[in-house]
């Protein structure tokens, strides 16, 4: 079992979320990685959404895909996500066992319509006497 942390939606605390990398200065979308010459290492990433400020990390925004609210990674809620690996040879054999099961209440459910059948045996009618008497 691992644990993991997770954001979730400042309003309805949905982990359904889309992450948004943004510019940490005016908050736009659109930014590069530098290249070239002028390029200064120590700050890898270029907003080209107005600003042109220089950043060494992008600023990351949440948009919840439940109710659209968009919030910043300050105002996000985390929750720990706990995650668990299966076993399959105990997932085989437990299907095995429903299987068995199964099967199991199908026959017993076709027995009890055999018994029901069998305890509706013909009882012939006093009508069904006469009719034979009369013609013989």
């Amino acid at each position: 079992m691992t644990t993991r942390k997770s954001s979730s939606c400042s309003r309805c605390e949905s982990g359904d979320v889309t992450t948004i990398p943004v510019c940490p200065r005016c908050g736009g979308r659109l930014f590069m990685k530098n290249v070239g010459t002028e390029a200064d290492a120590a700050k890898p990433f270029k907003c080209l959404d107005g600003c042109g400020e220089q950043f060494e990390e992008v600023a990351i925004n949440y948009r919840c895909n439940l109710c659209g609210k968009g919030y910043t990674q300050a105002e996000s809620k985390y929750k720990h996500t706990f995650e668990f690996a299966i076993n399959h040879q105990i997932m085989d054999e437990l299907q095995r066992q429903v299987d068995a099961a199964d099967e199991l209440s199908q026959w017993e459910l076709q027995n009890q319509q055999v018994e029901q059948n069998t305890n509706r045996s013909w009882k012939p009618s006093r009508a069904s006497f006469r009719s034979r008497s009369s013609s013989s």
